[in-house]
């Protein structure tokens, strides 16, 4: 007669684990961000504008590798005017800021680039480079990271 083996289950603790959250986006502590970072991925979100080219965006999800899934409910004001504006991701692995120089109109949308300059925490002494397209319409906002 076989011997019965008896199975329990077994939980996890929490303890281990650290879910981040914010602008930056859901980040695993045990994830390595390399150095330089490239971003790729896509951020959607809200936008109330104040002018043509200028207002806030809000309500973000989305991926963006290396970071994972990108969530926030924080106002961000912004401005797509062409030029070199900075931009900062925020998250409790630290904030990423970044140089964009975008080229365009809200009709067309706007190409250009990023920059990372600096970043705060685990993300202090990043570099990278990479493209960005940005889709802005009078309610929603789109951006592409390659």
């Amino acid at each position: 007669m076989k011997k019965a083996m008896k199975r329990r289950p077994e939980v996890e603790g929490l303890e281990t684990m650290t879910l981040l959250s914010g602008v930056a986006g859901t980040v695993h502590e045990a994830v390595k961000i390399p150095n330089p970072v490239h971003l790729v991925g896509t951020i959607k979100g809200s936008f109330t504008a104040t002018s043509a080219t200028t207002g806030a965006i809000k309500n973000l999800s989305g991926t963006l590798r290396p970071f994972g899934h990108i969530s926030g409910r924080k106002t961000i004001p912004i401005s797509l005017a062409n030029g070199s504006q900075n931009l900062t991701l925020t998250s409790p692995a630290g904030n990423l800021t970044f140089s964009i120089n975008l080229q365009g109109t809200p009709q067309t949308g706007f190409l250009g680039t990023y920059t990372v300059v600096s970043g705060t925490k685990a993300l202090r002494g990043e570099s990278g480079s990479g493209n960005l397209a940005v889709g802005l319409t009078p309610t929603k906002f789109t951006a592409t990271f390659s």
